[in-house]
């Protein structure tokens, strides 16, 4: 219940239909109210900045690759948690609205970051054509001397009792690569360190497809949080 001054002002905006009256009423409202617009303010600002720092790591990740002129391989679930923290960004807007709405989306949110944390296990290779990922593959277990039996997606390694499975799609230029079981993650860690050196000493051909629709979305993700930042709300 509205009482005094609030609801006289409510009153004149439902009358009048003036969006002055209402803002007026807004800014106005009581602690008890469900949205103030010093709290819409504050979901935006938080909103924006989350959106630019995504931004620049999208931008960041794929200029990386350009500048460099070489593939890159970082644990797959690093861009994974942009991804994630970037579906949770909304849930400053849910906070002014409803707090069932909160968790509702919390949950959704739950469900969808743990799909994607499962499914994002070893590392990612962006820039990448199939031939070459197979080939630094094969340099970096020669020099691991890691003995290797071929088969297709996958390289079982006898010696560790443990297999690579590899997945790649070459017109993306992407691509990943997962040890089984789990508990070799530090054998994994130096296949993926020797592969890295192929990268550096090796002119491979690139594949720039993923790395420039990364900067392309990632500029378009800065240009939205601006324009979210300097609107009017």
């Amino acid at each position: 219940m509205l009482t005094g001054s609030f609801q006289q002002l409510y009153e004149k905006s439902q009358a009048r239909g003036s969006v002055k009256h209402y803002t007026e009423f807004l800014c106005s409202a009581d602690e008890g109210g469900s949205m103030t617009t010093t709290s819409l303010t504050g979901g935006y600002v938080v909103y924006a900045i989350g959106e630019f720092i995504a931004s620049a790591y999208f931008i960041w990740f794929g200029a990386h690759i350009l500048v460099a002129n070489k593939p890159l391989l970082v644990r797959a679930r690093q861009p994974i948690l942009i991804v994630i923290a970037l579906f949770f960004l909304p849930i400053v807007f849910f906070i002014t609205v409803s707090w069932l709405a909160v968790v509702i989306y919390l949950g959704l949110g739950l469900a969808m970051a743990f799909v994607l944390w499962t499914n994002s296990r070893g590392y990612a290779v962006i820039g990448i054509s199939e031939d070459s990922l197979i080939d630094a593959l094969h340099n970096a277990l020669d020099r691991l001397h890691l003995p290797y039996q071929e088969s297709l997606g996958q390289l079982r390694l006898p010696s560790l009792k443990a297999e690579l499975q590899v997945a790649i799609q070459g017109w993306m230029g992407a691509g990943q690569i997962v040890i089984k079981p789990t508990e070799q993650g530090a054998a994994l860690q130096q296949i993926a360190d020797a592969m890295r050196d192929y990268f550096d000493q090796s002119a491979l051909p690139l594949n720039r497809l993923s790395a420039i629709l990364y900067v392309v979305v990632g500029t378009f993700m800065g240009l939205f949080a601006l324009y979210f930042l300097i609107s009017p709300h």
